[in-house]
C-alpha cells in the first residue's frame, strides 16, 4: 500500500480451463481488515460463478457459398452458376457470462480474399475470416475454409486459355498491324495497276505518222 494508491492486491485464480488476473487498487483498512483482499475474493468468486466457455458455433458449420469458375459440374446437380461452401475451421468457443443468449447477444461477420474462385480448389483452403462479436464488441476471429474439393473442367480451361491467346495483347497488336500492312499492300497494288493500265492503253492506241 501506498498513501495515494491505497491497499493494492495483484492476483492469479484458475478455475476449470480459465486463468484469471485479479488486480484490486485503492482500497481502504477498515480496522484490522483489509479490503483489497475481499474484494479480490468476491471478484473471484463473481467469475467462477457467472463466467464461462460457451460453444456458440461447431466447427464445419456454413457460413456461406462462393462462386466458382471452370469447376466440373457434378453429375447429382443442374446448377448452372456452381458454388462451392465456406465453413468454419474450428468449434467456436467464447468466455462470456452464463446467462448470455447466442442467439440474441451473438453476431459475427465474415470476409472473403476474394467474391469468386477458379477450380480446381481444395478442401480445407482457406478463403477468409469470420469475426465474432458480443453485444457489439470484437471478441474472437476464426478462419474460414472451404468445404469441399473441385475439380476443374479441362475443356473450360483450354477454352480459356485459347481465348486469352487470341485476345492477348501482343495478338491484337499483331493483327492490327498485320492489317495496316495489308492495306498498305493493297494500295501500293492498287496503284500500281492503274499505271499498268494506263501504259497499256497509250500502247493500244498510239498510231504511227
Amino acid at each position: 500500500m501506498t498513501d495515494e494508491g491505497g491497499y493494492c492486491v495483484a492476483t492469479k485464480a484458475t478455475i476449470g480451463n480459465a486463468s484469471y488476473l485479479c488486480i484490486v487498487m485503492g482500497a481502504v483498512k477498515q480496522g484490522t481488515k483489509i479490503c483489497s483482499f475481499e474484494i479480490a475474493n468476491a471478484l473471484i468468486k463473481y467469475a467462477k460463478a457467472s463466467l464461462g466457455f460457451t460453444k456458440v458455433m461447431e466447427k464445419g458449420a456454413l457460413i456461406c457459398e462462393i462462386p466458382i469458375d471452370m469447376a466440373l459440374s457434378k453429375a447429382s446437380t443442374k446448377e448452372t452458376n456452381p458454388t462451392v461452401r465456406a465453413c468454419i475451421a474450428e468449434d467456436v468457443v467464447l468466455f462470456l457470462p452464463k446467462d448470455t443468449d447466442p442467439q440474441t447477444e451473438i453476431s459475427y461477420k465474415y470476409y472473403l480474399y476474394s467474391d469468386s474462385l477458379t477450380a480446381p480448389i481444395a478442401s480445407g483452403e482457406r478463403v477468409g475470416s469470420v469475426d465474432f462479436f458480443y453485444n457489439g464488441e470484437l471478441i474472437q476471429t476464426v478462419p474460414l475454409i472451404l468445404g469441399e474439393d473441385a475439380e476443374a473442367n479441362e475443356f473450360l480451361l483450354k477454352m480459356q486459355k485459347f481465348k486469352g491467346a487470341v485476345f492477348s495483347r501482343t495478338t491484337l497488336i499483331s493483327i492490327v498491324l498485320f492489317c495496316i500492312i495489308l492495306a498498305f499492300y493493297l494500295s501500293c497494288e492498287k496503284k500500281a495497276m492503274r499505271r499498268r493500265a494506263k501504259k497499256s492503253f497509250k500502247i493500244t492506241n498510239s498510231k504511227k505518222l
